[in-house]
Formats: C-alpha cells, sequence, structure tokens
C-alpha cells in the first residue's frame, strides 16, 4: 500500500558523536534549510535521536526507543518515499509531520557538501568586546548603542561579551591590548576617536580580527561599519516636509565635508519630496564644537521663519537646541522643532515651562548602530567576517531610521510609504 506524503523531507545528524568539539557560542549558526535536488533538507530529529550515541533512525513504541536502522557515524538521510516498516507510529518527524503506521519508507543519504552547508565549522568565536571612547558605555549614543547590539548578540549565541570603558584617550591602546592578549575573537572600536588606535593594533595583530564604528580603516582585518547618512537625512526631510507651518525649515552643519554635505543633500531631497513648494534654508557654522555660533545660527533662522531645523553639527548642535528651547519658554504655545542627528536627542530637547514639561526635539535621524553591531558580529560567527572592507548600512539594511517618540500617526505612516520607495529603488536618495 503506497501512501504520498506531504513534504516529508528529514535529516538526521550525528547525535554526541563530537559534542566535546562544540562548546557553547562557538558553532556557527546556520539556515533553516538547504535545496538539495527536488528535496528540501531541514534539520529536524526523530523522538529522542539525540540521546543515541551514533546516528540511527528510531520509532517510538511504548515511550522508548527502538532502532529501525543504524545508519554510520557522521552519515546524514532524507526521507523522500516511502516502504512498509511497522504498524508503531513515528512521531515528531522533520518539521513535525506524522508518519502514520504501515507507511512505506526509503532513505538516501544527503551529500556532504548540503551537510556542511547546514553545519558550518566552528569559526572559534567566543569571546566580542568593544573599547569605548570617553563618553563610556551609557552614554545615549554609539558607546551604548554599540553595548546593546554586542549585549544581544551575546544573549542570544551564548558568546562571552564584555567592554573595556576608556577614561581618556591614552586608554584606547591600552583597552584594545588587553582585549587583544585575552583573546578576543571580535573586538570593536567605538567612533572616530578609536581610528588611529584600530589601525595600529590591527597591523601589530595581523591575526586579530577587529570593527570600528563610524569610521574606515583600511586594513585586511578590520571591518568598517558605516552607514548611509543621506538616507537618515532623506527620511528626516520627509517629517520636515510634512510638518512645517511655515512651509520654511533650516538645516545647520558643522564643518563643511563630503559627509556633511550628504546629510544637507539628504534632508533636502526629503523636504521637497512631501512638499516641493517648502524652502530650505542652509548653513554652516564651520566646527562641530562651537554650540555659541549654533545658538545664533540657529536663532536667525528661527527670526526669519523657520519653525524647523535639521542640525548635523555634533556639539555645535547643542546651541541649536538651546536657541530653540529659549524661544519655547518664551511662549509655549509655539511649535519650534529641532530634529536630532545620529542618535535620538529626545533628552536634549526636554524643557520646562511654568512646571510644565515640553519637548522641541520633533524626530532624530538614527544611526541605528546596534543593528550593524550585531550583523557584524553574526558575519563572524559564521566565519564570513568582512575584514578589510566598508560595511554600509541605510533603509535596505535597517540600519537608519528616524526616531518616532513625537511623530503622530500618520506623519509615521508617511516615512514607512517612503521607506518603502527608497528600499524598491523607486527613489534614489542624492548624496551630494
Amino acid at each position: 500500500m503506497r501512501q504520498t506524503l506531504k513534504s516529508l523531507f528529514i535529516f538526521l545528524v550525528a547525535a554526541i558523536v563530537f559534542a566535546s568539539a562544540f562548546l557553547p557560542g562557538e558553532a556557527a549558526a546556520a539556515p533553516a534549510s538547504v535545496k538539495w535536488g527536488g528535496i528540501t533538507v531541514k534539520k529536524g530529529v526523530v523522538g529522542k535521536v539525540t540521546a543515541v550515541k551514533e546516528t540511527t533512525l528510531v520509532k517510538i513504541e511504548k515511550n522508548k526507543l527502538k532502532t529501525i536502522k543504524k545508519i554510520k557515524k557522521g552519515s546524514v538521510y532524507a526521507v523522500y518515499s516511502t516502504k512498509k516498516l511497522s504498524k508503531t507510529t513515528w512521531y515528531n518527524v522533520g518539521s513535525g509531520h506524522n508518519v502514520k503506521k504501515d507507511s512505506r519508507v526509503k532513505y538516501t543519504a544527503v551529500p556532504k557538501e548540503v551537510l556542511a552547508k547546514l553545519n558550518p565549522p566552528s569559526t572559534g568565536l567566543t569571546k566580542v568586546g568593544m573599547v569605548t571612547d570617553v563618553g563610556g558605555v551609557d552614554d545615549k549614543s554609539f558607546n551604548q548603542s554599540t553595548w546593546e547590539g554586542l549585549s544581544k548578540f551575546g544573549k542570544d549565541t551564548g558568546v562571552h561579551f564584555a567592554y573595556k570603558q576608556s577614561k581618556t584617550d591614552a586608554d584606547y591602546a591600552k583597552n584594545l591590548e588587553a582585549l587583544t592578549k585575552d583573546r578576543y575573537g571580535l573586538i570593536f572600536g567605538v567612533g572616530y576617536l578609536l581610528h588611529e588606535p584600530i589601525s595600529s593594533i590591527a597591523i601589530k595583530n595581523k591575526k586579530g580580527k577587529y570593527a570600528i564604528v563610524d569610521s574606515y580603516v583600511n586594513q585586511p582585518n578590520v571591518a568598517s561599519v558605516v552607514f548611509k547618512e543621506h538616507e537618515a537625512s532623506f527620511l528626516a526631510g520627509v517629517v520636515a516636509g510634512l510638518k512645517t507651518e511655515t512651509n520654511n525649515v533650516g538645516f545647520i552643519g558643522g564643518i563643511q565635508s563630503s559627509m556633511i554635505k550628504a546629510y544637507e543633500a539628504g534632508f533636502v531631497a526629503g523636504v521637497k519630496a512631501v512638499n516641493p513648494s517648502a524652502e530650505v534654508a542652509i548653513q554652516y557654522a564651520g566646527s562641530f564644537g562651537a554650540p555659541d555660533k549654533g545658538q545664533a545660527i540657529a536663532s536667525a533662522m528661527y527670526s526669519a521663519g523657520s519653525d524647523i531645523i535639521y542640525h548635523a553639527s555634533g556639539g555645535t548642535g547643542n546651541g541649536v537646541f538651546a536657541a530653540a528651547k529659549q524661544l519655547k519658554m518664551k511662549d509655549p504655545s509655539q511649535n519650534i522643532w529641532v530634529i536630532g542627528v545620529d542618535r535620538d536627542q529626545h533628552y536634549e530637547g526636554m524643557v520646562k515651562v511654568d512646571g510644565k514639561e515640553y519637548n522641541v526635539t520633533l524626530t532624530s535621524a538614527l544611526k541605528k548602530v546596534d543593528v550593524a553591531v550585531y550583523d557584524i558580529a553574526s558575519r563572524t560567527k559564521k566565519g564570513q567576517f568582512p575584514g578589510g572592507k566598508a560595511i554600509s548600512y541605510g533603509i535596505a539594511e535597517n540600519g537608519v531610521d528616524v526616531a518616532t517618540a513625537n511623530l503622530d500617526y500618520n506623519t509615521i505612516k508617511k516615512v514607512e510609504e517612503y521607506k518603502k520607495k527608497v528600499k524598491s529603488g523607486e527613489i534614489k536618495v542624492p548624496h551630494n
């Protein structure tokens, strides 16, 4: 009696044979299934095959394992048709299908190359670490986001994770040396301040694996994590174009450079995409550390009619927030906004007037450092460390976004619409 079984394909893996070689956190992540000919080979078990010391096809009878067919250690077999074997029901076969009694079962060996895809060799990645810049691990910025990504990766995989706090610039090299000496398999440095220290230690320890966040180091054993700032800025522009009440918004940059011009270009494109008639005032402070100048420029822009200002100016942006909060304190009813940059600057926008709390941060263009760090660590664990490359994260990679705490439903919905257009290629965001 022949019976067609729907999508019944299993493979059985040798259990416990080399268990000691795969300690928690070392085994590389593998795909859930691999196509092989007309068969989808999936990871699965029959009964409690992991309790059997050599690879064996088993059945369950009165809650006990009974051998149907022994297979050579290390072999993997898949069921692809049927042959009558017994009157006993099999349970938990493959992806959860049951094989009825009197089924006919036939076996075929799965080639080693297919098995290799499902069970890639261990990369030996047991420890990942990071070195902060002087901002500290709880800086509400890149250090904190890097640590969040690293922590999640460690908890998800069992890989040990740790950080070294840098209190001064002199600590960067010392902390990198300490993690390297302790044999951390992947070490992250956070921010451009660690550019030279990462480059130096990578040259000195060519077998080590390093990654730098938001900078680029041209060494074969360094992965550079960079972001598509223009795409994040585009989304910020979409928000500004939708929310402006004066049809006049502003952009304040730090020092003119190709990178900051990318912020400007993306922002202007986003504004014009949803509000072609809106005006965009643009000015550069000539510094990333001049809050007084930032405040003066912002005050002039607000006075000239801009009700929303997006800054890409580092510490100069503190002055932009100061200008907006000052105006809010004078007249809490007016809608004066700042759009933050790189991280969620909601906190910087908080202001209290007559005991009532307000916030002048409309949104922030976000670099999702945690997502990027998790991805680089995952690639490394799979044996795919992208050394010598700059890995760029944008909208398609879920690497940039905007904060939504102060946005209404319709604005968020519109942002999502434009994210899809960028992902699909319908919109190409300019970067200069």
